[in-house]
């Protein structure tokens, strides 16, 4: 499958991780075109500092590993049901994602020009895939409080390094 996955787990983790003020990890498609970057040069920054404080119980990280693990889980179908709201429109995955990108950024042209059936496709598989990341990000929220775990604390948690590496397969839990 093409890019749809870089959709949702970029349109989830910006909502997640953004939300809180924390900076993204992940890669994310590229929606930050309006607000620059401050320059390098700039006063440094502090927070840091704070990311390695964050103790982090073995009960809370259980917690977070199996929130990652719905939240993968929850993707995969997504991407898949998204797929098919396109296929099902008569437009491939491709040709979908060439006109995303030409209508997010309108100096990035399509290889060929978009015509308006394609155009109308466009739209009707653009509404419906908006719809499903919005469903996919509601279910990846109930996750996180089916763990109990709220936003802030899941990203104090991946930010801080006993996160690091996040184990998401089976094999990693019966370490112990």
């Amino acid at each position: 499958m093409i890019a749809y996955k870089p959709l949702l787990v970029g349109s989830f983790l910006v909502t997640l991780l953004l939300g809180a003020g924390l900076p993204a990890r992940a890669q994310a498609p590229d929606t930050t075109e309006t607000a620059p970057a401050p320059p390098p040069s700039s006063a440094p920054a502090p927070q840091t500092q704070q990311a390695p404080a964050t103790e982090v119980s073995s009960g809370e990280l259980q917690k977070f590993v199996n929130v990652v693990k719905q939240v993968q889980t929850i993707q995969q179908s997504y991407e898949g049901r998204m797929a098919q709201a396109v296929q099902g429109v008569g437009l491939s995955q491709e040709r979908f994602m060439e006109i995303h990108q030409s209508q997010k950024n309108p100096s990035a042209q399509p290889n060929s020009q978009v015509s308006e059936e394609e155009m109308k496709n466009y739209e009707q598989a653009n509404a419906q895939v908006s719809k499903l990341q919005q469903e996919a990000e509601t279910a990846m929220q109930q996750a996180l409080q089916t763990e109990g775990l709220n936003i802030e604390r899941f990203n104090e948690i991946f930010c801080s390094d006993s996160a690091r590496p996040i184990p998401t397969t089976t094999s990693s839990a019966n370490a112990s």
